[in-house]
């Protein structure tokens, strides 16, 4: 399974979510946020925006902020 996590600079929220990730051993790739792009791609301004890869690449799931609920349900 693969998570990329679209980041802001000195993001707290963005900090938590990779280490959580990590902690369960997911694979995440950070890109820096284009703030216009994440805007309309996530529909907040909130960091991170994550996004849960199929096997092929594929959004399966989106998600913004620190979700632990969600990061544990990966």
């Amino acid at each position: 399974m693969k998570v990329l996590i679209h980041t802001a600079p000195n993001c707290v929220q963005c900090t938590m979510t990779k280490k959580a990730l990590q902690r369960l051993g997911i694979e995440a790739q950070e890109v820096e946020a284009d703030p216009k792009l994440h805007e309309i791609y996530f529909g907040s301004r909130q960091r991170p925006g994550c996004v849960e890869l199929n096997s092929d690449g594929t959004a399966k799931r989106t998600w913004v902020g620190f979700r632990p609920d969600i990061i544990r349900e990966l």
